[in-house]
């Protein structure tokens, strides 16, 4: 079954909504996994909002207060190796990936670079206080590290913190977070763990369980605010489901008609189109983004819902891809 996915063609690339580098529509220049790994300054303006959704800025959310580089590296390696050109068998990761290609060498060096912020304890710590964990950040790293297939003890560390820690991670205002259920079940999934028996919690069922069932946002992910994280953390959600064999029903049908219905007619995603509208003002956070548009098309290809222009009466596809490459131009 598929798992976390990307078209190389496409020239995806993925930065969380309202991280360092991040303008809603554009691109702005950003850093190589290379450049992660070999070390940056400090962030110019850091600031972050939770898969869970809301205002950029709420230090308790997914993405908030992360280490730009920590949060740029591991979404880059996880991207760049476990992302195949179509679709990813959901195999736990064992040998690792060729080196031929610039591309893994970029994940290579930015994974062993995550590696050394991990301590012994098995969490990356906070950047003001050492022994205080950052949740969001040690998230995000084992599946860089799995994808990379570095650091696999480390890896395994990371995971056995996360394991007893679910409920401090995943709880969002105060009831699960999508985004945060569908990580770890991501994390779970490529280390070989099992994801609906993990730290005593069954993951999928919870996520499940997150689903909204009537109203606007029927087929959504989560009861917290879909402002500007709905889009985004419903790919991801849709990519973890994927990852652990669930491709259709009722549950996934309903999550994909949502995404579905979110896309702009420029092909982009914004993170709940009725809330931002489709017309890209980057100094209110308005409109598509790439960031949100490209956890879309992970989601939404990991299920098998991206259809061609000559299938579709609402072809997704070649849109997408303009819609990207017309932002990738901008920097």
């Amino acid at each position: 079954m598929p798992a976390l996915v990307r078209n190389r063609g496409w020239g995806v690339e993925i930065r969380p909504p309202h991280e360092p580098g991040y303008r809603s529509g554009a691109l702005l220049s950003s850093q190589t996994v290379e450049k992660c790994g070999q070390g940056l300054g400090r962030p110019r303006h850091p600031r972050g909002v939770g898969v869970s959704g809301s205002r950029p800025g709420n230090e308790d959310n997914m993405r908030s207060a992360l280490p730009a580089r920590i949060l740029a590296t591991a979404l880059g390696v996880a991207i760049a190796v476990v992302a195949a050109p179509t679709i990813v068998a959901a195999s736990p990761l064992t040998t690792a990936p060729s080196a031929a290609g610039p591309q893994n060498m970029a994940a290579r060096s930015g994974a062993e670079w995550l590696a050394t912020q991990v301590n012994a304890a098995g969490f990356v710590a906070t950047a003001t206080t050492s022994a205080k964990p950052n949740l969001s950040s040690t998230a995000q790293v084992p599946l860089a590290l799995a994808a990379a297939n570095v650091a696999p003890s480390t890896a395994q560390r990371m995971l056995g913190y996360l394991a007893g820690h679910v409920n401090a991670y995943v709880t969002q205002t105060g009831s699960d977070g999508p985004g945060q259920l569908a990580l770890l079940i991501l994390d779970a999934h490529a280390l070989g763990a099992n994801p609906v028996s993990f730290g005593g919690s069954d993951l999928v069922s919870r996520l499940l369980a997150t689903q909204q069932t009537g109203g606007a946002d029927k087929g959504l992910f989560g009861s917290q605010s879909p402002t500007y994280t709905g889009a985004y953390r419903q790919g991801l959600s849709l990519a973890a489901l994927a990852a652990v064999g669930d491709t259709s029903g009722t549950a996934v049908s309903a999550a994909t008609s949502w995404l579905d219905s979110q896309q702009c007619p420029d092909g982009g995603w914004a993170g709940h189109q009725p809330t931002l509208g489709c017309t890209v003002t980057p100094t209110t956070y308005l409109g598509p983004n790439t960031n949100t548009t490209a956890l879309a098309v992970e989601g939404l290809s990991a299920q098998g819902a991206l259809t061609s222009a000559a299938s579709s009466s609402k072809p997704r596809r070649p849109r997408t891809s303009a819609f990207l490459r017309l932002r990738e131009s901008f920097t």
